[in-house]
């Protein structure tokens, strides 16, 4: 039988085994096994005692070591056990700050903030400087276009625009940047489908008001009625 917590449990222990290879993390490696037999307060003695070692830590190790830990959740963004608050406010967090203070253009430092403290000026600066770094790319895409994109149009079935038309293209435009700048736009190829679909229904929506009485017709009818096929999704409304 499957359970909802599956990866993250097993994701825990796949950790353990990497944070075994290097003695400075095996302390935490023993916080995922714990962590991972449902043993909270052992775990979390376990974690301390990884914090107060690597308080003694030179600078070079301690980011060495931050660099491994946010690849590591990177790679598995399911194990959401892994970075516990204490590991992020007493090493993670103050780590980075001081990182990108020391080194404002670490590649390291810039990824992470970008992506686990979800700052797109971190991941602007990142691609200026490195415009192969993919996976800032995507998160950019993602989060600063496709997403807005989907909430501006979502209620167009509705007839309503969320967004001012001109916003709309301008976000459009900028994905359409993120995607033609990539030195591999064959790693794109997901966001760029997904792109393509919003723009499209966006046109017919441009299209569908400059013909319509939004009144009297439907967006979603005039679509069909232009072999437009597009999916819905479902709306809920709650009234106060």
């Amino acid at each position: 039988m499957w359970y909802w917590n599956d990866r993250n449990f097993e994701g825990l222990l796949k950790i353990a085994e990497r944070l075994d290879e290097d003695k400075r993390t095996k302390k935490l490696a023993d916080y995922c096994r714990l962590r991972e037999q449902g043993l909270r307060k052992p775990a979390f003695e376990a974690l301390d005692k990884f914090l107060e070692e690597s308080a003694v830590w030179d600078v070079k190790t301690s980011r060495k070591i931050i660099d491994l830990i946010f690849q590591i959740q990177f790679c598995a963004p399911d194990v959401h056990q892994f970075i516990a608050t204490p590991l992020n406010k007493r090493f993670l967090m103050p780590g980075l700050k001081a990182w990108l203070k020391d080194e404002p253009n670490s590649r390291e430092a810039l990824r992470w903030e970008g992506l686990f403290n979800e700052n797109p000026k971190a991941l602007n600066k990142l691609l200026s400087l490195h415009p192969d770094e993919i996976a800032a790319r995507r998160r950019l895409i993602k989060r600063n276009c496709l997403d807005i994109i989907y909430y501006a149009t979502h209620l167009c079935q509705v007839n309503r625009l969320l967004m001012p038309i001109s916003e709309v293209e301008e976000i459009i435009a900028s994905a359409e940047e993120l995607i033609s700048s990539a030195p591999d736009r064959s790693q794109l190829k997901d966001v760029e489908a997904v792109l393509h679909e919003q723009i499209s229904m966006f046109q017919d929506w441009k299209n569908f008001t400059e013909e319509c009485n939004k009144e009297k017709k439907k967006f979603p009818d005039w679509c069909q009625e232009n072999g437009k096929i597009y999916k819905w999704g479902t709306l809920y409304f709650y009234e106060k």
